[in-house]
């Protein structure tokens, strides 16, 4: 909209008036000119308003419209999806069913490895559990997997002969590698070698000897003391009882 005004008028006021307006060469010098410019002015303002509020509303019918719509096209994916999950479920209700049922054999090289000792000791039981009607062959190195199997299922390899320990399932681990393995539990370490020597001073009668006394501190000072070293215990019984003696 491009409307005009006398460069004689009063400027101030025509900019207060005719701000959003594009100003060009005037030829209105009166004031009733000036008058009947500020009333289209005004009403061009007020018809602005009004079809900017127009707009709006459109916009936002729009709006809810294409959100209406949206709702609509989600719903079947919703179904859809819930009937994925029912299917789903029963396949896995099926699976649950057929578990118990199905036979068959599996085996399993070194069915520890890369287990938390938690779970080596619970890996066979909780297989059994879970396919109760499956034969499960497997091999391991592993004491807590062996201490928690059924004894007359362990078959220990020595010397390329299979044998069945007479026990198994339960004892603990040391004994387990001691007795079924056929491996000495001992760490074989500095400090173990230094109570072994203290232990076998102490047997001969120098376990209040100063070179014994200076293990001893050095042995608790790397492993331990009684809560940690069963062997200190015997020691002390031992040089008690020769004490007394």
């Amino acid at each position: 909209m491009k409307l005009s005004f006398d460069k004689r008028l009063d400027e101030d006021i025509m900019k207060a008036y005719c701000t959003d307006f594009q100003i060009i060469e005037t030829r209105f010098i009166n004031s009733s000119e000036f008058s009947s410019l500020r009333l289209r002015w005004e009403t061009a303002v007020a018809l602005q308003a009004e079809t900017e509020q127009a707009r709006h509303a459109a916009s936002t019918k729009r709006h809810s419209r294409h959100e209406l719509q949206n709702r609509r096209k989600r719903k079947p994916v919703f179904l859809r999806m819930m009937g994925v999950l029912l299917v789903a479920g029963a396949a896995l209700a099926c699976l649950g069913f057929w578990r118990f049922q199905t036979p068959g054999i599996v085996l399993i090289d070194e069915v520890d490895m890369h287990l938390h000792p938690s779970w080596q000791r619970k890996i066979l039981p909780t297989l059994l559990e879970t396919f109760p009607a499956v034969q499960f062959i497997v091999t391991t190195h592993s004491p807590l997997v062996i201490a928690n199997a059924e004894t007359a299922s362990v078959l220990a390899l020595v010397d390329n002969e299979a044998h069945t320990p007479e026990y198994a399932q339960g004892l603990d681990i040391e004994t387990v590698i001691e007795r079924v393995q056929g491996v000495d539990p001992t760490p074989d370490t500095a400090n173990r070698r230094m109570l072994t020597t203290y232990m076998e001073m102490v047997h001969a009668g120098q376990g209040n000897s100063e070179e014994a006394l200076g293990l001893r501190r050095r042995i608790e000072e790397s492993l331990g003391g009684l809560d940690l070293v069963p062997e200190l215990l015997e020691a002390d019984a031992y040089l008690f009882l020769e004490g007394d003696g």
